[in-house]
């Protein structure tokens, strides 16, 4: 069963693109937070490419031989958020959680803001304490992975606010990232637009299209709210 928890789809660790001023230090905070162990806290637009950057994060990382585990915090039943989290135990055996299958790798929760109450006090305990208890057992499993959040909220305001777990914050936001929208570096869009031509030219084995100067200058001044999925979506 812990096995199969681990189990993960191939994904390709693509560099992040871009020559802009705004990518170049968003750049360099990567390659600082990948030697290191910390948690991370990933904050950005939606489809910025944030899980892109937390792959690219692990690749580098120490614990670049360990699970990539993925959890999207809104797929999470409410009654059960806990539960798939720390897994649980009784005499009919264990059932693993997502922190059993992240041991030795990272665990990337995103939209971290989704996370029902309960469930961030008792992650962020978990965190603070180094170690969980599943459902039922009676003894604690000591914690050793990297843990990688991302949200698209004001994590700051919803603590102030009440909505999100103070005390979670505290625990993820030890190396925040911001990652800029498109429309903050334009001077991006000509080199990611030939990177999504090429992969899909080679992925779906057609001929290459060629933007012409005049249609790549129209992108540049396009506001792009939905971000890279919106030009991703675009060049396809």
């Amino acid at each position: 069963e812990n096995e199969g928890l681990r189990r993960q789809l191939p994904h390709v660790s693509a560099e992040p693109i871009g020559g802009s001023r705004a990518m170049q230090a968003l750049k360099a905070q990567l390659e600082r937070a990948a030697g290191a162990d910390a948690p991370v806290l990933i904050h950005g637009e939606p489809g910025t490419g944030k899980e892109t950057l937390a792959r690219w994060l692990h690749a580098r990382g120490g614990r670049r031989s360990g699970p990539f585990v993925r959890v999207a915090a809104s797929t999470l039943p409410r009654a059960q958020a806990a539960a798939a989290l720390f897994g649980s135990e009784d005499a009919r055996g264990v059932v693993y959680g997502l922190l059993d299958a992240a041991q030795g790798g990272l665990l990337f929760l995103d939209g971290i803001e989704a996370l029902e109450a309960a469930a961030q006090h008792d992650l962020a305990a978990a965190l603070e304490a180094r170690h969980f208890t599943r459902s039922g057992a009676a003894t604690a499993v000591a914690i050793d992975l990297r843990v990688v959040a991302a949200s698209s909220a004001d994590l700051a305001a919803a603590a102030h606010a009440g909505s999100f777990d103070p005390g979670l914050l505290y625990q993820l936001d030890v190396l925040p990232l911001r990652v800029p929208p498109l429309r903050e570096r334009p001077d991006d869009v000509s080199e990611l637009v030939a990177y999504f031509t090429d992969q899909f030219a080679a992925r779906d084995n057609l001929p290459y299209r060629r933007f012409s100067t005049a249609a790549q200058n129209r992108l540049r001044q396009h506001a792009w709210p939905g971000n890279l999925r919106e030009l991703r979506n675009l060049v396809q």
